[in-house]
């Protein structure tokens, strides 16, 4: 059994877009104006806007404005991202269609 370079690295690279795919829409349903109030915190005075997936390491806004970054949320978000991105080389790889 040969290992491929291309197929891990393309499984890996669609794991970790799973995982922001996912991380995006965390943020766009515990955000109080959606996905929008991310991207642009301008357009909504008194949203709140919480990112991350699966545990929430940024949050801002809010009428008594706070603004929270929690470094060892977003250090366990970052080692789930690069597991899925790991495994989904790994499962590329072990699914990979052989040579004849």
């Amino acid at each position: 059994m040969s290992y491929s370079p291309r197929r891990f690295s393309t499984g890996a690279l669609l794991g970790l877009l799973l995982f922001v795919a996912l991380t995006a829409l965390a943020t766009h349903l515990r955000s109080d104006f959606g996905l929008r109030a991310a991207i642009n915190p301008l357009r909504c005075f008194d949203c709140i806007r919480r990112i991350g997936f699966p545990l929430t390491f940024y949050e801002e806004g809010g009428y008594a404005y706070r603004k929270i970054f929690d470094g060892p949320a977003f250090a366990v978000d970052s080692a789930a991202a690069l597991t899925i991105g790991v495994m989904g080389g790994l499962v590329a790889e072990r699914f990979r269609k052989p040579r004849r």
